[in-house]
């Protein structure tokens, strides 16, 4: 098999047992290290739960990313002003990123948006974001240029996390992140994979480790890791803040309400 993300040969990197009865096998790229599976075919039964049990992070992940987003986007992206979440879940990010100021939107095909569903989108087609982000999506993704594709195609940016392949190369049995527990993980990158995402879609790409920015325009890469780390984000939200739409949205979420249950506005 081509690798998915530069189309150069691949090896074999072994076997595992995902779910607990599904025997699956991994390919790894010689050119860019990109490690897939080769053949998810457990993938519906995967995802019968759309956010898996073991996905403690929702909380934490959405404040320590909500931070590093204003921070990116307050020191190189403070003219934008449309936001999409890719893979939205819950839709918890979003209303977060609202209630700092920033008009988000949510996206996701899978999950059911619990905290913010009056700004879930069903379609992606003839909107145009300045940024979108897409956190812990990368590795869920069975065809990555395709759906990074659509992506840039209607964002100028993107922020996502993922996390980085060890070097040396783990084995299957030894890396937490393969997650053959919940088998919803199939796609793991490397830097260099991830550089070659961003040269063919014509972005510069930069990273802190595994928060990474694809940028329609270059930006101090020093500045960038600095700046998103969580300490230092911590104390830049309180720089140059938004005024909140949380009163906004209420009062616009009430009077749809009102108005459809024949109630005066």
């Amino acid at each position: 098999m081509r690798c998915k993300v530069c189309e150069s040969e691949t090896s074999d990197f072994g076997k595992t047992t995902v779910m607990g009865k599904h025997v699956a096998s991994y390919r790894r790229c010689g050119n860019c290290g990109f490690i897939f599976a080769s053949d998810p075919y457990w993938l519906s039964e995967a995802y019968s739960s759309a956010i898996t049990s073991t996905d403690m992070g929702t909380v934490s992940r959405t404040e320590s990313c909500s931070l590093a987003t204003k921070a990116a986007i307050d020191l190189f992206y403070h003219s934008a002003t449309a936001f999409l979440d890719y893979g939205a879940g819950y839709g918890m990010f979003v209303r977060r990123m609202r209630d700092l100021g920033y008009n988000f939107f949510a996206y996701d095909a899978h999950c059911r948006n619990m905290f913010s569903e009056e700004f879930a989108l069903e379609k992606l087609e003839s909107k145009h974001f300045d940024l979108a982000t897409a956190f812990e999506v990368l590795e869920h993704l069975e065809n990555p240029m395709s759906v990074l594709g659509t992506i840039f195609a209607q964002s100028d940016n993107l922020l996502a996390t993922t996390e980085i392949v060890p070097d040396p190369v783990p084995r299957l049995a030894d890396w937490w992140y393969f997650a053959p527990e919940h088998g919803q993980h199939i796609s793991f990158y490397t830097h260099q994979a991830l550089q070659i995402i961003a040269k063919k879609n014509h972005r510069f790409f930069y990273t802190n480790g595994n928060l990474h920015l694809f940028s329609t325009r270059p930006i101090n890469d020093y500045i960038f890791r600095r700046a998103t780390q969580t300490r230092n984000a911590q104390w830049l939200g309180l720089w140059r803040r938004r005024k909140s739409l949380l009163e906004q949205d209420f009062h616009n979420r009430r009077k749809e309400i009102l108005a459809r249950l024949g109630y005066p506005v």
